[in-house]
Order: C-alpha cells, then sequence, then structure tokens
C-alpha cells in the first residue's frame, strides 16, 4: 500500500515536471521564436539609440525584437557585426526612402479624436500630416512644418520639417529628436504642426479648438504642475517698496547631455526684484533667462535673455567649467547669444549663467542663475590599418561627413619615436573609399606603433581630435 502511494505521488511529481518543462518551452517560444522576427534597415538611415546617442549605417542593417523586450539595430562596419539597442520604442529615419522605421506599441490620434492601436512595427512614408503616442510621455509627430510656440520671444522658437520625436520627463521637460536637431527643453512650450497645437507639459492635443487629453491614452506619469506666482505687494514700508515675483520650478537647474548633437533648452522665469513707489504704480522687474545651449565638436553657442530696465545688473557672465579647463566670459546685456569657443570635441563642460549686482549700492556680490551640463559633440573619424610590412605600414583615414577636417595630419609613432607624418586629404578621407596611405619605415618596424590625427582643423579653428590607433606588433 505504501510502495502504492509513493508511486502515486512520483507520478504526480513527475507530471508536474513535464508540466513546468513544457511551460518553460513555450515561454521561451513566445519570448525569443515568436519575438524573433526580423526587420530590415536601408542604409544611410539615422536613428537614436537607447540612450539617445546618435547613428546612421552605412550598410542595410536589420532590427529585432528580443527576450529582454528590446528591439536590437545590427550591423556591418568594416567586416564587424556591431549591435545597437534601440529600447522598447523607437523611430528610424530614412531620407533615400522618405519613411520612417517606427517599432513598438503605439496609438495614432486622428483628426476626431479616435485612437487607432498599432503593435510591433510599421513604416510611414512621410508626407502626410500624423500624431503618435508611442509610449508613456512618448510622442511622434510627422509633418512637413513642425514648429514650438512659447509665451516669449520667437528668437527662442524651434522650427524643423518632416518629423520629430517628443520624449518628455515626469517634471514636463522634454526632449526634441530628429535628424536635424537634438534639443533638451525646459518649461512648458508648445508645438504647432498643420492645425494641430500639441502642449507637452500639460499632454494635451488641440486640433480645431477640440482639446483631446492625451494622458487618457495608455494612461501617463507625468507630474508636471504650473508654477505658482507669488506677488508680496502688500509688503510695504515708508521708503521704497520691493517685491519679489518668483516664476519658476527651481532657482537652478542642472541638465546633462550626452549624445551627440546636443542642445538644451530652458524656459523658465528667472524674475529678480522688482519694485514700485506705491500701490497703483507698475512694478518693474527684471530677470535673466538662459534661453538655449547648442553643442558642436569645438564650440558651444549659449543663448540667453536679460531685461534690464533700471540697470540693476552690474554685469552679466558666463563661468565655463570642464577638465582641464576653466573661464569665464563677459555677456552684452543687448546680445542674445554667446559663441564659448576652443573646446574639444565630445567634452563635458559645466556652463553656468551668472550675474553681479551692488548689494545696498556698495558690495558687489555674484549670483549663479542657472547651471548646465552639455557634452560636445564627438567626431567619428578613424584611422584603420591595412597591412604592416617590415619596412612599411599602409593604413586608411575615414572623416564622418557631417563633421570633416579642412587640414589634419596623420602622423606615426614607433615606440615612443616619431617616424613620419603625412597631410590626409579631406576629399577622400569623406568618400566609402577614405584616404589611403603607405608610409615608409627605414629603420624596421618596432613593437609599439600609433597613428594618430593631429593639427585638426575644424570650421577654421584647431581642435584636439583624439583619434588613435595603436598596435603591438609581435
Amino acid at each position: 500500500m505504501v510502495r502504492k502511494n509513493n508511486k502515486i505521488i512520483f507520478s504526480i511529481f513527475a507530471f508536474l515536471i513535464v508540466l513546468l518543462i513544457g511551460l518553460f518551452g513555450f515561454i521561451l517560444y513566445e519570448q525569443i521564436v515568436k519575438k524573433s522576427k526580423t526587420y530590415l534597415i536601408p542604409k544611410d538611415s539615422f536613428g537614436y539609440d537607447i540612450n539617445n546617442d546618435y547613428f546612421t549605417i552605412a550598410s542595410n542593417a536589420k532590427v529585432s525584437k528580443k527576450w529582454d523586450e528590446l528591439y536590437y539595430l545590427s550591423y556591418l562596419l568594416d567586416g564587424e557585426v556591431y549591435e545597437k539597442s534601440l529600447g522598447s520604442d523607437n523611430v528610424i529615419y530614412n531620407e533615400s526612402d522618405g519613411k520612417l522605421y517606427v517599432f513598438g506599441d503605439n496609438y495614432k490620434v486622428l483628426n476626431n479624436g479616435d485612437v487607432v492601436y498599432s503593435k510591433n512595427f510599421f513604416d510611414i512614408s512621410l508626407g502626410d500630416e500624423s500624431f503618435y503616442k508611442l509610449d508613456d510621455r512618448k510622442y511622434l509627430i510627422v509633418s512637413n512644418v513642425i514648429t514650438t510656440e512659447s509665451d516669449e520671444t520667437e528668437s527662442n522658437d524651434i522650427a524643423t520639417k518632416r518629423y520629430l520625436v517628443v520624449e518628455m520627463d515626469k517634471l514636463g521637460n522634454f526632449l526634441l529628436l530628429n535628424n536635424e536637431l537634438n534639443l533638451k527643453v525646459l518649461g512648458a512650450k508648445s508645438i504647432k504642426f498643420g492645425n494641430k497645437i500639441f502642449d507637452v507639459a500639460h499632454e494635451t492635443l488641440t486640433i480645431n479648438k477640440k482639446t483631446i487629453d492625451l494622458k487618457k491614452i495608455n494612461g501617463s506619469t507625468n507630474e508636471y504642475k504650473d508654477p505658482v506666482i507669488e506677488d508680496e505687494d502688500d509688503k510695504k514700508n515708508d521708503d521704497t517698496n520691493t517685491s519679489t515675483i518668483i516664476n519658476n520650478n527651481n532657482s537652478s537647474n542642472s541638465s546633462t547631455i550626452n549624445n551627440n548633437g546636443n542642445t538644451t533648452i530652458i524656459n523658465e522665469n528667472n524674475v529678480l526684484n522688482g519694485s514700485n513707489s506705491g500701490k497703483n504704480d507698475l512694478t518693474i522687474l527684471k530677470s535673466i533667462q538662459l534661453t538655449s545651449v547648442v553643442t558642436y565638436p569645438s564650440y558651444i553657442d549659449v543663448f540667453y535673455t536679460v531685461v534690464d530696465p533700471k540697470n540693476e545688473f552690474a554685469s552679466v557672465f558666463l563661468l565655463i567649467e570642464g577638465e582641464n579647463y576653466e573661464n569665464k566670459f563677459i555677456l552684452s546685456k543687448n546680445l542674445t547669444r554667446y559663441r564659448i569657443r576652443n573646446l574639444n570635441p565630445n567634452s563635458l563642460y559645466k556652463i553656468s549663467l551668472c550675474y553681479s549686482s551692488y548689494e545696498k549700492g556698495k558690495e558687489l556680490t555674484d549670483e549663479v542663475v542657472n547651471v548646465i551640463s552639455a557634452t560636445t559633440q564627438s567626431i567619428n573619424s578613424k584611422i584603420k590599418v591595412n597591412k604592416i610590412n617590415n619596412d612599411s605600414i599602409n593604413f586608411t583615414v575615414y572623416f564622418d561627413n557631417n563633421y570633416a577636417f579642412s587640414d589634419s595630419y596623420v602622423s606615426l609613432t614607433i615606440d615612443s619615436q616619431k617616424i613620419d607624418r603625412v597631410q590626409v586629404k579631406t576629399s577622400e578621407a569623406i568618400s566609402s573609399d577614405g584616404f589611403n596611405y603607405t608610409i615608409s619605415v627605414p629603420n624596421g618596424m618596432g613593437y609599439e606603433i600609433i597613428l594618430e590625427l593631429e593639427d585638426c582643423t575644424y570650421e577654421g579653428e584647431k581642435i584636439l581630435c583624439n583619434t588613435r590607433t595603436k598596435i603591438i606588433n609581435r
């Protein structure tokens, strides 16, 4: 009897194991086999990876969804297979065929407010105006003309075309991404395309005066709240009454830009010390705003606005800090842009917008309005070694078409001894074949071989390229 019960228990246990194996196999099939469908992407496509770093691919590529529910792009470069994670949803643009390749579940919002759900993947032929919610706080706009609007001056607004990906954080700040720009915007702004207005921070879409609450489409984790205005007009004394109006989320903002082609937009009111002389008099305010920061490989453009009707700011200036770099630049209160030159590519800089004023008319004090971290764009140049002989070395130099040097040299150093250097022909380096050259080594090849780009000039400025190839000759 005991043996019979043991057999029953063993049979049940074996059945459960088989069931678990079958369940595991089914899950494996669902996650790997069914979701391993591959999508072909044509060469010369443009996009951003999971970290919002931009990429272009020179050959045909493939995108597939893996077991971790993320899409991956694989492509060939110099005979080697490379892979980039695209995240759970992504948009890739190809100018040659005029299409967008959209990955991940999404919701298309129609003009009448209806919503059409799509799953996994589809492509869009550019030209027809459309609007999609790609994910929580992430949207896609397709239109021939796309512009931003704000209550500020029109010079702070942005214009682009074809398509735009809008990715928000929980506080209403957002990224604007496409093949023309990469912007981070802090503060409330609206995006206009055709007859539609997209209020990003509030997540509403207005079509012909009809407003659609986009947060209701599959939910939202948006926590943005409109800023509160405090007016202290009631605080008076017998002399001059002073009031402060605050209309910002933070007195100091920090935002790091880690991708190439980066720009940060700040759109907030840092309003400082207004004054009036009577209850019915107009309050005059002075203010400083950091409007935008646009990064390039060797310089950064800082856009700003200063309102100082009573000339109360002694000076307005920028403090720039980086690795082995620190500088101060005085700004004109009548201008709106300053270019910081002689910077290194792919380098992080802290930018502080500051002002000086006289405390009680005597002591000069400095105050920081905003602090932003910005990374200059990298330059994707490279040196490929093709062949090494006892008396020569053959190599090819490739330049990024977007950031080709006007002048540059390749130097050859063997065992810490500089052997020779040659000037690179830019017209060849930007071609698909690259700039090919053979340097003679009369005294024989050594152990450590270094080829390095030096004396690089980009847009009339000497910059540090940081492109080198090191080989150990065994």
